[in-house]
């Protein structure tokens, strides 16, 4: 998983595990492309919660967009909460 951000940094006492990402989000795992404003990365547990104006894009095939999501890069699933939506061809 490659992910990038604005800002990074770790906060053991408030998200134990996780290193927050800020501004401009980017993860990119098995040919997909995540953005978001915030995300939440757990790299022991290969998890990523992703946090305010989500979007994913599989390729030229699928577009979702979602509040929030939890994306486990193990099992390569992913599940959306908040209002979602879904374009694909």
């Amino acid at each position: 998983m490659i992910y990038s951000a604005e800002q990074q940094y770790v906060d053991e006492e408030k998200y134990p595990g996780a290193t927050v990402l800020i501004g401009n989000v980017k993860m990119i795992h098995a040919g997909a492309v995540l953005t978001c404003k915030q995300a939440l990365f757990y790299q022991k547990e290969n998890f990523f919660k992703a946090l305010e104006d989500v979007v994913v894009n599989q390729g030229d095939t699928i577009i979702q967009t979602s509040d929030y999501l939890d994306y486990d890069a193990n099992f390569k699933q992913a599940s959306v909460m908040g209002k979602c939506s879904f374009k694909g061809s």
